[in-house]
């Protein structure tokens, strides 16, 4: 059933032909030799075929060669079993490449399968006949005139464009944008049919892919490998993303002659974001897209990635075990440098993306199937092709030759092992505010206005010393009313009291009276705290500025800092995966900022057990320009954006300082290896996740 035809001349001039096996839908390019090997398979022995095409043609093929184009025909599925044996091999080829149906399911196709719906053919053959002018020069001069003259409208009212976008952030706007989307993808598969149909090839099918199990749309135009002019399979492999970008030219032309409403709104979504996508997802030449397949044709690569990846692989055990074997294919230098480059790009890029697909199918999924299949998708598509690399590397130990590049290899293998298997970090950095040990914000109590400030920055203070009085109107006028109203009660319980017939009256006064004396004594501890006193001798460190008399102060506003500086401490604040390392008692450096400070040595007189809820000082808060990431709080409060705990340290030598200072510390602690630290954060994601 396998169909022969002729192919693309090769590189080198060489004719080439293309199997076509109509049972997959698969094509295989073969070369001049390989030809002239199968026009004489009929001879059945290997050294005959061989010597056959040697005597008859230029040729001069071995027959190493001829057992290893059986090999390609048998690992291609391209033979028939004559034998039990034969059988058998197919069979297990097979097996190996679907193996089970939970296993094709799960491990493989769970991602990524279509679903075709129709055969598309007869209706691109009625579509062709009424569009063939799409494919003129005169439509591609109109589409690029229509592009730039709906650029040019469009920048004479770009503020009514831009305000397109909140209104499809609506409900109505989402879903007229997906019925957008979901035409132009529809346009998109129209363009690559009609292209594939007019070079005379015949899509097979068209339906949905699912990729995440997100719907896509898709048509097969494989039959575009009987072309034997690549730049005919290119313009076929481009003409979705061609499609897109005219559809946007016209588009973003349409936008400024039609009014307000559903129309215009999908003309708007095609101008500016279904090409954007496109580009970003089609043309992406490092997955089996549009992309994929236009790099392919332009660099006349029909397996782009099979033959980068071999060479890749080949490349790899030449530069980490010095294996000299001669390349896998006959590519010049530069060609083979480029594919390398390449294969070594969708690598990283693969790594890359499939760890997002991994946390792509936890999050989607509940959290046991999550978990399940995101330990599949890392196992099967980064450590599954890891391995095999290792297995090959083990099975050919035999035919290594122990030298130079293994010496440099293990000793590369060694320096990272070491860098990250031994435990080199036995410190921990980090920043602190040191200072006294007693220290106080003094905050408003209420909203009122300063009026008195007898205070100033760096004035030594008594406790109980007056900072602040704030005068608080409301406060002030509801005494003043309830004062009022104790004098009233007075003066009537006065009258009351002689009178023999009033004197039930007279108790009902009384208490009256003493309930307001109670509220009368809640606002005057209130203003009581208005006169805000020193908690203790100290100094004044900071002072609110610009503070000045008469003016009106917030609830919670900080006024100043209070502090003690016969005691100096350093609090530091350090992130959780390094508090188990640091022990009370170790050793400590501070070093000042203030360059007219000496460093002073320190030891770790406390560890905090638990995180703080929010920052002791400001000055250490990324708001106030310090080093620890906050967010500001209620009530003034810095909260911090991590979790992060206090070391307080106590320097070992006496010393008077006159305000705070910033200083970075390093303390001595328990090493830890990176590979230690990253296993302890794994260990620590898993167990937060393994509550169900």
């Amino acid at each position: 059933e396998v169909a022969l035809g002729p192919g693309p001349n090769a590189r080198d001039g060489s004719p080439t032909w293309t199997l076509h096996d109509p049972q997959t839908g698969r094509f295989v390019r073969i070369g001049w030799m390989e030809f002239e090997l199968l026009r004489r398979w009929h001879l059945g022995h290997s050294s005959t075929i061989a010597a056959a095409v040697s005597m008859e043609t230029t040729l001069r093929p071995t027959k190493d060669d001829v057992k290893a184009l059986a090999q390609q025909l048998q690992s291609t599925s391209l033979v028939q079993p004559t034998s039990p044996e034969t059988l058998a091999v197919l069979r297990e080829q097979r097996a190996a490449r679907h193996g089970s149906s939970w296993a094709w399911l799960v491990l493989k196709n769970y991602l990524f399968f279509r679903l075709p719906l129709i055969r598309p053919d007869r209706l691109l053959t009625m579509l062709l006949a009424r569009c063939a002018w799409v494919f003129s020069q005169t439509f591609l001069l109109l589409t690029c005139l229509a592009g730039l003259a709906g650029l040019y409208l469009v920048t004479r009212q770009w503020d009514v464009f831009a305000t397109t976008f909140p209104y499809l952030a609506s409900g109505e706007g989402i879903a007229l944008g997906l019925c957008a989307i979901l035409l132009i993808k529809i346009l998109h598969e129209i363009g690559h049919g009609l292209t594939a149909k007019r070079y005379g090839c015949r899509p097979r099918t068209a339906g949905v892919a699912f990729m995440l199990f997100v719907p896509v749309l898709y048509t097969d135009v494989t039959d575009a490998w009987r072309l034997t002019d690549r730049y005919q399979r290119l313009r076929i492999g481009a003409a979705g993303i061609l499609t897109e970008l005219a559809v946007a030219s016209w588009a973003l032309l349409l936008w400024s002659f039609l009014p307000n409403g559903a129309l215009r709104s999908v003309v708007f979504v095609w101008a500016t974001s279904t090409w954007i996508l496109t580009l970003l997802i089609n043309a992406n030449p490092l997955m089996r897209f549009d992309g994929y397949y236009i790099l392919s044709d332009a660099l006349d690569e029909p397996n782009l990635q099979d033959t980068s990846f071999q060479l890749a692989r080949w490349h790899l055990r030449i530069y980490l075990l010095g294996l000299r074997q001669p390349a896998p294919t006959g590519h010049s230098l530069a060609r083979r440098r480029l594919l390398i480059a390449y294969a070594y790009a969708t690598w990283v890029y693969r790594l890359l993306l499939f760890l997002g697909i991994a946390a792509v199918v936890y999050v989607m999924s509940f959290k046991l199937l999550g978990i399940l299949l995101a330990a599949v998708e890392i196992v099967w598509f980064i450590i599954r092709p890891i391995t095999t690399e290792l297995l090959f590397w083990w099975r050919s130990r035999e035919r290594m030759v122990f030298n130079a590049t293994m010496i440099r290899t293990a000793f590369l293998i060694a320096c990272a092992a070491s860098l990250f298997l031994v435990p080199w970090r036995g410190s921990i950095h980090g920043d602190a505010l040191v200072g006294a040990e007693r220290r106080t914000l003094i905050y408003a109590p209420g909203a009122g206005q300063l009026v008195a400030l007898p205070i100033s920055a760096g004035m030594f203070v008594e406790q109980g010393q007056l900072l602040f009085s704030l005068f608080s109107p409301q406060l002030e006028h509801d005494a003043a009313q309830l004062r009022q109203s104790i004098d009233t009660l007075s003066r009537q319980i006065d009258v009351f009291s002689g009178q023999q017939e009033f004197v039930a009256r007279a108790g009902l006064l009384l208490r009256e009276r003493d309930a307001v004396r109670v509220q009368l004594a809640g606002i005057e501890a209130a203003l009581a705290q208005f006169d805000l006193r020193a908690p203790f001798a100290g100094h004044v460190v900071e002072l609110a500025d610009p503070l000045r008399r008469l003016e009106w102060i917030e609830r919670g506003e900080q006024l100043a800092l209070v502090a003690d500086l016969s005691t100096i401490i350093a609090d530091t604040l350090v992130a959780e995966q390094f508090v188990r390392r640091i022990a009370v008692g170790a050793n400590a450096t501070i070093r000042f900022r203030n360059p007219d400070l000496k460093p002073l040595r320190a030891f770790v007189a406390s560890v905090d057990t638990s995180a703080l809820r929010s920052l002791p000082d400001p000055a250490l808060s990324s708001t106030r320009g310090g080093p620890i990431p906050a967010r500001d709080g209620e009530n003034g409060k810095l909260i911090p954006e991590s979790a992060v705990y206090r070391i307080r340290l106590v320097p070992s030598e006496r010393m008077v300082m006159d305000r705070l200072e910033l200083a970075s510390v390093r303390i001595e602690a328990e090493a830890e290896s990176l590979v230690a630290r990253f296993w302890r954060h794994v260990w620590g994601i898993a167990l937060r996740e393994s509550g169900f």
